[in-house]
């Protein structure tokens, strides 16, 4: 496949997806658009076994581009809605396995996505949260649904009302993620829980 803001490499029936970091605020409609054709790929694609979704730098992914939003105008906007609803629904939908290894600040729509994976490997510098107050906006679409999946209402409230941001470890008490390494050790955690999936039969997901 041939992305311009996803990297994709193919080891032993692992296939891993890099979120490129051309620029600060890493999703915008062609990033949904790709994520939506990696699904595609992998579930097509006989060879793969397990999908490792992670981000490139020191980082998982960020928020979402505002100055592409503010652009738009009212149909549009409803068609960037569905382009990102449908971009993360078939990551949740994916009948393969999907790891996110978190490096870094997970924030907004990156976290969102990370939330749709089905298992969560952070190292020790992860952080989480939904700081869409920082520009003004709330949280859209299943931006709060998501994190209920995981932590109580009201930890939720405070941290879409507040943006306040969940540390790694804090991330691992309320079970929002599976462990925390250490730094370098993230993709060996990630590689080595997909090689696991592998061995011990975990690869029919029912969603």
């Amino acid at each position: 496949m041939d992305f311009k803001k996803i990297s994709l490499f193919k080891e032993a029936g692992i296939a891993v997806a890099k979120i490129t970091r051309e620029e600060s605020k890493v999703f915008n409609s062609l990033l949904f658009k790709e994520l939506m054709q990696l699904v595609a790929w992998v579930e097509k694609d006989a060879e793969v076994d397990v999908l490792i979704i992670t981000g490139e730098g020191n980082s998982f992914a960020d928020e979402i581009e505002i100055s592409e939003m503010i652009e738009m105008h009212a149909n549009r906007s409803l068609i960037f809605g569905d382009v990102r609803s449908a971009a993360f629904r078939s990551i949740e939908k994916m009948q393969k396995p999907t790891i996110a290894a978190i490096d870094g600040l997970t924030l907004g729509s990156g976290c969102e996505l990370a939330l749709c994976c089905d298992m969560r490997i952070a190292n020790e510098k992860a952080q989480f949260g939904r700081p869409e107050l920082w520009s003004d906006i709330i949280p859209g679409f299943r931006g709060k649904q998501r994190f209920l999946k995981f932590i109580s209402t009201n930890r939720v409230e405070d941290l879409v009302h507040t943006g306040g941001l969940l540390d790694a470890k804090e991330a691992l008490r309320l079970g929002l993620v599976s462990c925390v390494v250490a730094c370098d050790e993230l993709m060996e955690k990630a590689f080595h829980t997909a090689k696991d999936i592998q061995t011990y039969g975990g690869l029919e997901i029912i969603k």
